[in-house]
């Protein structure tokens, strides 16, 4: 009886042991990606997308494109919130200025910087384009201390 009462305690302990070995899958994005938004708005998630443009102007059209259209999955969204657009932007040399509505004044700390988090890790993937700055109402963006942000 002691051997059977040994024996199961040891499976019961294996079995712990086993369970704890268990590896989540991370499925990694190789290459261009577009980052949204996880639908608990915790978070962002990187979608593998293709290029199509190969100048750096029509490539930031195409991402910006990307991240502002409403997407069709139930794990992700786009990062702009619906009333925030991308009015316009500018390439100079290596810096890359957006320019937001008004609208992106009304935007939470915490939404604010996942999407400037994804707007950069989007559009820094194109070769010619090292930082970013925002503009809202086509002022500088700040930060709660009326910093302007600059670039990023």
């Amino acid at each position: 009886m002691k051997k059977v009462k040994y024996l199961l305690y040891l499976l019961v302990l294996m079995v712990f042991l086993l369970m704890g070995c268990k590896k989540e899958e991370e499925s990694v994005v190789e290459g261009t990606g577009v980052f949204y938004l996880n639908t608990e708005g915790t978070g962002l998630t990187k979608k593998a997308y293709t290029l199509k443009g190969s100048k750096a102007e029509e490539q930031v059209e195409e991402l910006l494109a990307e991240l502002t259209k409403e997407t069709d999955s139930i794990d992700y969204v786009s990062v702009l919130p619906v009333d925030v657009e991308i009015e316009s932007w500018e390439l100079n040399g290596t810096k890359l200025n957006l320019y937001f509505n008004v609208c992106y004044n009304n935007m939470d700390a915490a939404s604010e910087v996942l999407l400037h988090t994804a707007i950069v890790q989007t559009l820094t993937q194109i070769e010619k384009i090292e930082y970013i700055a925002f503009f809202a109402a086509g002022q500088p963006v700040t930060d709660d201390k009326g910093n302007e942000i600059g670039y990023l």
